[in-house]
């Protein structure tokens, strides 16, 4: 009976725990396969979370919204105001004179207009002339004096640029409105 039960431990024909770490089979997979999913899957989450703190940092540090603020006099005119595409004339500011003769005062300025969304051949053709446009800006400026453009006159002063820039462009579609997305008078 001992015969028959004898176990030969040291020549068993089981391998290892070492050899068994890459041959090993956890259900349908091995094991080494089983290793490299756990890694990806950790180093995948520390991606997520990377990338989430990230976009919910920059939120949170520059909370400005895609479109321009308004302040409109009544809710009604708010919601009537068509959907527009804004386009910025130019990348960086533009820099004039006023007509001021007793003061030297200097402007500095980023102009934004607002034209339909749905017409292409005026956003291009804006982008076209975008030079000649900043140069007509710079001019309008030159031919105001600063008591033409204080706070109290701007709306009168974005409307008769609006139309100065309008009479510039050749197509049927026209720019609705103007916004001033920075404005400086520096005296110097």
């Amino acid at each position: 009976m001992s015969d028959d039960y004898d176990l030969d431990l040291e020549n068993s024909s089981g391998a290892s725990a070492e050899e068994d770490i890459g041959k090993r089979k956890i259900g349908f997979l091995p094991a080494i396969i089983i290793k490299i999913l756990k890694w990806t899957a950790i180093i995948l989450a520390g991606v997520v979370f990377i990338v989430t703190i990230t976009f919910f940092t920059i939120k949170f540090m520059n909370p400005v919204s895609s479109t321009p603020d308004y302040y409109y006099a009544t809710e009604e005119s708010r919601n009537t105001l068509p959907n527009l595409q804004w386009y910025d004339i130019g990348t960086t500011e533009i820099r004039g004179r006023t007509a001021d003769t007793d003061k030297r005062i200097m402007i500095i300025i980023k102009v934004s207009v607002g034209f339909n969304a749905r017409s292409k051949a005026l956003h291009q053709e804006l982008i076209d002339k975008t030079p000649k446009l900043r140069d007509e800006i710079r001019v309008f400026f030159g031919e105001k004096y600063e008591k033409d453009i204080t706070p109290r006159n701007e709306s009168k002063v974005k409307e008769e640029l609006r139309r100065r820039l309008n009479i510039m462009l050749s197509g049927n579609d026209r720019i609705q409105d103007l916004i001033f997305t920075d404005f400086n008078l520096i005296e110097f």
